[in-house]
């Protein structure tokens, strides 16, 4: 059983991490600005990340939602078929969109 594995294996942002926490502590507060920063930038681009991932897919699901809305009211009379294959291409948009994040 090897010790070290993949499991140990670090991101590149991880690295840059680490290596900056390295410095301040065997290096001393002289780097301790550069922890802070990439730290700071670490958190930010998560919550950016966190926050659009979440509104763009509230925003896809809407417009599909809505689009099956709009054609049952334009065709109110139509067909099981025809309302299942409306249904399937909005869904069908839906994946796509979601694909393309």
């Amino acid at each position: 059983m090897d010790l070290i594995d993949d499991s140990w294996k670090l991101s590149k942002a991880d690295l840059i991490h680490q290596i900056a926490a390295y410095l301040w502590v065997h290096k001393g507060d002289e780097h301790k600005n550069l922890y802070e920063q990439i730290t700071g930038a670490r958190i930010a681009y998560e919550l950016y990340s966190r926050l659009t991932t979440n509104k763009d897919i509230d925003t896809f699901r809407t417009q599909c939602i809505m689009g099956i809305v709009d054609y049952i009211k334009k065709h109110p009379n139509a067909t099981e078929d025809e309302l299942t294959k409306s249904i399937e291409k909005s869904v069908a948009v839906f994946k796509d969109q979601l694909e393309h994040m």
